[in-house]
């Protein structure tokens, strides 16, 4: 088309061209260039031929008179020709010749009365013409010259643009020939490629057919009446309809059951009439097929489209997916069977764990018995070697479990506040005597940025710490370990701390990297055998770090040390460090309130070990064996506490906890905690929704136990819960009240770690960041702005969840998870359950 368009510009540019060329030769034959050359030039010959004949007029008769007057006239004509011709135009327009000819003009007007007088006048003052012409003479010769120059430029002028003119027609000729060649040259192009086109086009025929006949897949093409136009021989395989019998027919008719007949005609209805298809391109559908024979048989298939000569053409895909239900159905099957077996071997942990627990709690307490007496040096010692290994063993098996609570997704997570530089000065503290032994230097690196509070599970990470500082104390001999913490990031709303821990030890091979982290892998063994460890310890590191939504890294160079790491996102407590200060009760508190006990346990050295304990911090102890023994019990005394064991023969401790809430005993409204050997979370919230206050895991240890009474003798329990559980749990103890929306049993947990005025500080500055914090989340709300939204949903995720506000941070965490989804309605109507505490 550009072609065209530039080819027909060429032509009329050529003949635009040409007209104007012949113009021009038309106007050379016209144009008098040499009458007007010669009239000029004739002037001044004429004024020669004046002055001639005045001389003669002079001397002679009166026919000499008569020739002078019929030069004048000659004269006067040229210079009025001159002066007044539209050919000399050109000429006047130059300022000395336009003088010129106004003086001759004024010489011509002045002698023509002399020139038409009587004969004698004009012989009298012949002389004086004379003198005239001679004195103009000069100027007609300049007016002369100035005439042929001007005519000489102009002809140059002329020339020289009928030149151009000539070769700009002669190059536009030249372009439309080039043009006109170029044009035939792309035609013949076009023409070559439209052949190749049509070929290559049967070609693609040939192969599409080949495709469609070969494919593994039935594929039928219809019209927009669901009419087969075309029907492969996969088709015929997997309908049982021969070719020949099925184009033409329906499609509908064909292949599909009656009762869908309808549905489907419907929708081809629908299409005719409004243009809107509800299958086309739609991805991978199913639906119920009918073969040759009758049977039905699940299908599984897609639908594109094309236009042909009378309408649009659509091409469907079909695959028999009986095969593949079968085999979902068997992998559905296996998973069953699969989840059958974990959920076998967490019950089987669970029991094992109980089954450890018990005699490990058996010894552990007599050990403690037996310390509190007079022993001599021999004796201690022995002691101190069976608590030493008593004491691996639990925690043996607290990470056996730790893995198995962690795989199935049920680790619980607790955001409190923790000051993560004395965190690691205590770890430091608890490590200094073992450094000792190996002669190795703790030293402490923390970055003053972390000297305030954060929100975090500080029990995870003093786990996760401790571990691989034992790891580097263990593998370094006479060097340096030292503890690391610094801020590695985030925002200042959601940062991120690094904890690490650099030694100059063994080191670790770079082959050996990438299996570091996995369970029960023990590197260097010969060294192993002298430091010791399951090899689970670096696993369990990176589960709970992954738990926690943080990282975990080694930098090592073989021979020279190592470098551990792990990154947690926190987020800001919002109080000072000195609010962690009165946290802990003191041994020597008292545990007046808690003067009668009933001990519920099944295993007798269990039950004859808490109980010696129990006695020895200065509690009245009555047992029972059994559910229905404490129940007894209870209805007959008002006890002030009552520990329950939970797994027993017969009644467990849930129901037997439960039927005491709902009776009308004398114990109804004691305090009543959980005695238990697996406190995973899901577990410790049936005890409280059963009625329960707290839970004491075991083995039970001296001072673990003292520590714990200690703690529940200062807590008020004005209203205990019910057996309906989680309705009235907001009646726990607390120093002052939060809102009903707090889960009790977490604000005590709170409370525990924190003091009862800590505690209710927390809650009271959270109240405050939530009351601010949920204005701004509803503005960004109406405003659409969902990344705020998230921000803010996270930042109060972390705070809700550590005082206990369980509703409050679910329903941000919902929040948090929509927004990055994009999904702003669904955020919307989750912030309207969010009405602060």
């Amino acid at each position: 088309m550009l072609m065209g368009a530039a080819i027909l510009v060429g032509a009329a540019l050529s003949i635009m061209l040409g007209v104007r060329v012949y113009a021009e030769l038309a106007y050379l034959q016209r144009a008098p260039h040499d009458n007007i050359q010669w009239t000029v030039a004739q002037l001044e010959t004429e004024i020669l031929r004046l002055r001639v004949a005045a001389g003669e007029a002079l001397a002679g008769d009166d026919a000499r008179l008569e020739a002078l007057r019929k030069r004048f006239d000659i004269f006067y004509s040229r210079v009025t020709l001159i002066r007044s011709g539209s050919v000399f135009a050109p000429l006047r327009e130059d300022a000395a010749v336009s003088d010129a000819l106004n003086a001759l003009h004024a010489f011509l007007i002045e002698t023509a009365p002399l020139i038409d007088g009587p004969d004698e006048a004009l012989r009298a003052g012949v002389p004086d013409l004379m003198a005239q012409s001679d004195a103009h003479h000069a100027k007609v010769r300049r007016l002369a010259l100035a005439g042929l120059e001007m005519f000489a430029r102009s002809s140059d002028a002329f020339r020289r643009e009928f030149a151009s003119l000539v070769r700009l027609t002669a190059f536009a000729a030249l372009v439309v020939f080039v043009l006109l060649l170029i044009a035939g040259a792309g035609l013949a192009w076009q023409m070559r490629r439209s052949q190749r086109r049509a070929i290559r086009l049967r070609s693609s025929e040939r192969r599409l057919a080949a495709m469609v006949n070969s494919a593994l897949d039935a594929v039928i093409m219809i019209n927009q009446r669901a009419e087969i136009i075309e029907y492969n021989p996969a088709a015929e395989t997997t309908f049982g309809f021969r070719r020949d019998a099925a184009i033409g027919r329906s499609l509908i008719d064909l292949i599909m059951p009656e009762r869908d007949r309808p549905l489907h005609q419907a929708r081809i209805r629908r299409f005719i009439e409004t243009g809107v298809n509800e299958v086309v391109n739609a991805g991978r559908l199913e639906l119920t097929a009918l073969n040759a024979t009758g049977e039905e048989f699940p299908i599984e298939y897609a639908v594109g489209s094309s236009e042909g000569e009378d309408g649009p053409i659509f091409v469907v895909y079909l695959r028999d997916v009986t095969r593949q239900r079968s085999a979902e159905q068997d992998l559905r099957d296996a998973l069953a069977r699969a989840e059958g077996a974990d959920r076998a071997k967490s019950h089987f942990i669970s029991v094992m764990s109980h089954e450890m627990r018990t005699p490990l709690n058996g010894i552990l307490g007599a050990v403690d018995m037996m310390r509190a007496s007079s022993l001599d040096e021999g004796q201690s010692r022995y002691l101190d070697l069976i608590l030493m290994s008593g004491e691996i063993l639990q925690r043996h098996v607290e990470t056996v479990l730790d893995i198995g609570s962690i795989e199935a997704g049920k680790m619980r997570i607790i955001a409190e506040p923790f000051d993560p530089a004395a965190l690691a000065r205590d770890l430091a503290e608890l490590m200094s005597e073992d450094a000792g032994k190996r002669n190795n230097r703790l030293t402490l690196d923390i970055d003053p940025q972390v000297e305030r509070l954060f929100l975090g599970d500080s029990h995870r990470v003093r786990q996760i710490l401790l571990n691989i500082l034992s790891n580097g104390n263990k593998f370094t001999s006479g060097g340096q370990v030292a503890i690391e913490v610094r801020l590695a990031g985030g925002t200042e709303e959601a940062p991120v701390i690094e904890f690490g821990v650099r030694d100059e030890g063994i080191g670790i091979a770079r082959a050996d990297l990438p299996r570091l982290f996995e369970d029960f892998v023990v590197l260097s063994p010969a060294y192993s055998r002298e430091v010791g460890g399951a090899g689970l310890g670096l696993a369990i590191c990176r589960r709970v770090v992954h738990a926690l939504g943080g990282e975990i890294g080694v930098e090592t160079n073989e021979g020279h040390g190592s470098h551990f790491w792990f990154r947690i996102p926190v987020s800001p407590a919002g109080l000072p460090p000195s609010a962690l200060e009165p946290a802990r009760p003191v041994l020597a508190a008292t545990t007046d309130g808690l003067a009668s006990v009933l001990l519920v346990e099944d295993n007798a050295i269990s039950r004859t070990i808490a109980e010696e304990m129990l006695r020895a911090a200065g509690c009245e102890v009555v047992t029972a064996r059994n559910g229905l023994e404490a129940i007894g019990q209870a209805e007959r005394r008002a006890f002030d506490l009552i520990l329950m064991d939970i797994s027993m023969p017969g009644m467990d401790g849930v129901e037997a906890t439960r039927r005491i809430r709902e009776g009308e005993g004398a114990s109804k409204r004691s305090k009543i905690v959980a005695l238990t050997a697996h406190a995973l979370p899901e577990e410790v919230e049936r005890f409280l929704r059963a009625g329960m206050q707290d839970c004491l895991v075991k083995p039970l240890r001296q001072a673990d136990l003292r520590r714990f009474l200690v703690k529940l003798a200062s807590e008020d329990f004005d209203d205990l819960p019910t057996a309906d559980g989680m309705d009235q749990r907001t009646d726990m103890p607390m120093a002052t009240a939060p809102s009903p929306k707090l889960d009790a049993s977490a604000f005590a947990a709170l409370q525990s770690e924190l003091g009862a005025g800590v505690a209710a500080a927390v809650v009271e500055a959270f109240r405050k960041e939530l009351a601010d914090a949920y204005a701004e989340i509803q503005a960004a709300m109406a405003a659409g702005d969902i990344a705020t939204m998230q921000r803010l949903a996270h930042q109060l995720h972390g705070g809700a969840a550590s005082i206990g506000a369980t509703d409050l941070a679910m329903t941000l965490e919902e929040v948090e998870l929509r927004c990055k989804r994009g999904e702003l309605e669904h955020a919307r109507r989750a912030l309207g359950a969010v009405g602060g505490l």
